[in-house]
């Protein structure tokens, strides 16, 4: 399975790569995720935004300032082993074009994330249409880069959108009602609507909305590094795209052809 994931520059895609990582060592009840390559950098990084002894700025990792392609897998007793590819373009790219390289990084892929920065919205007011265009507009006009992405990515793959997973980020800093709310879908779907109906224009057949915290509720206050949630996009793929259930979906909302759906209509 490929995934290929963008983001806007301050979404904090790396720190949410980290969090999957770690959840899936910890907070898989029913299979074991593993890093097959790069190994070592990663775990070290782990252990660095696990360590309470160390400063804000010495914990978080920097983010990669180019494409990374990792290579991990999924295993358990009954399913097996699933291979993942996992393709982190440069937001920057996305922001700002991508080229031959970076479409050929992405091409024929089962699932493309897109990670949103959930702190652009924390204290946001109004009305749902008008968040939305606040969000789009933000962060160097990084809803029309992801946008000239996913239209780009027609193009190079026949016309056709794979799983599109709709991740937001930072929701430790989002009022709690927003985030347990159906607000917080509709204003993503405002925000990207062309994308959640596969019946009209090039929209995927399947989306999903998943919120997540990469770092923990705490963390900003020197407190634990504990992920909520992290791991939810990558198990939502694994659902969509292999028909695998290799953890608890709960928090995850599924949309076909832009309708709600229950996990088990998938």
């Amino acid at each position: 399975m490929k995934i290929s994931i963008i983001s806007s520059t301050a979404a904090g895609r790396y720190c949410f790569f980290l969090g999957m990582v770690k959840n899936l060592l910890t907070e898989c009840k029913n299979a074991m995720g593993y890093i097959s390559w790069p190994y070592s950098r990663l775990y070290t990084e782990v252990f660095s935004l696990s360590d309470q002894t160390l400063s804000y700025s010495e914990r978080i990792p920097a983010e990669r300032p180019y494409n990374m392609i990792y290579e991990l897998y999924m295993e358990d007793k009954h399913s097996g082993r699933i291979p993942i590819e996992w393709v982190d373009v440069k937001s920057g790219h996305v922001v700002q074009g991508c080229d031959d390289y970076d479409w050929n990084l992405v091409r024929e892929s089962d699932c493309i994330m897109i990670c949103m920065d959930g702190n652009t919205i924390a204290h946001a007011t109004g009305s749902t249409q008008d968040i939305a265009d606040y969000w789009y507009q933000s962060d160097g006009e990084s809803g029309l880069g992801i946008d000239n992405f996913l239209l780009n990515y027609l193009g190079h793959n026949d016309g056709k959108l794979p799983f599109l997973c709709f991740v937001v980020t930072k929701i430790d800093t989002i009022d709690s009602n927003l985030v347990n709310s159906t607000r917080l879908d509709h204003i993503v779907k405002e925000t990207f609507p062309q994308w959640f109906d596969g019946q009209k224009g090039h929209g995927a057949h399947i989306a999903a909305i998943c919120p997540i915290s990469a770092l923990g509720y705490k963390f900003m206050d020197g407190g634990p590094f504990c992920p909520f949630n992290a791991e939810k996009p990558l198990l939502a793929a694994l659902k969509v795209v292999c028909g695998k259930t290799y953890g608890d979906l709960k928090g995850v909302r599924f949309y076909k052809d832009g309708k709600l759906i229950d996990e088990s209509e998938l």
